[in-house]
């Protein structure tokens, strides 16, 4: 199910879905749990926006929780690798990777303990 929520006047989060049947104009996107998306559904949300929009793709490659998704095959880790490489003129892609848990220690441990279960 696709969730928006408009934070503010041309402000929406997307944090699950297809979003094939939505269009945002001049606006700002964030695209949260992306790790949980496939290609397909970011290029379908991508592909049917406004050029003037920015997009915001967060995720955590350890949060993945689609079974048929890994950490090579998600969306974010392929934005990320878009990352640097020669795109259109009107087109800018950064990204930045964070290394430290930003929630909590015990979210912390959480992923240390499980981490080591895979």
């Amino acid at each position: 199910m696709l969730l928006v929520n408009a934070l503010k006047r041309n402000c929406f989060f997307i944090s699950a879905g297809t979003g094939k049947n939505y269009v945002w104009l001049g606006s700002i996107v964030i695209l949260d749990e992306s790790q949980n998306w496939g290609r397909s559904t970011m290029k379908t949300i991508l592909s049917r926006n406004d050029e003037d929009n920015k997009f915001i793709i967060v995720g955590s490659h350890n949060q993945i929780d689609t079974p048929y998704l890994g950490k090579a095959t998600n969306a974010l880790t392929f934005m990320m690798s878009q990352c640097g490489k020669e795109n259109s003129s009107h087109v800018r892609i950064q990204g930045i990777n964070l290394t430290n848990v930003v929630r909590s220690r015990f979210s912390e441990w959480a992923d240390v303990v499980f981490e080591k279960e895979t």
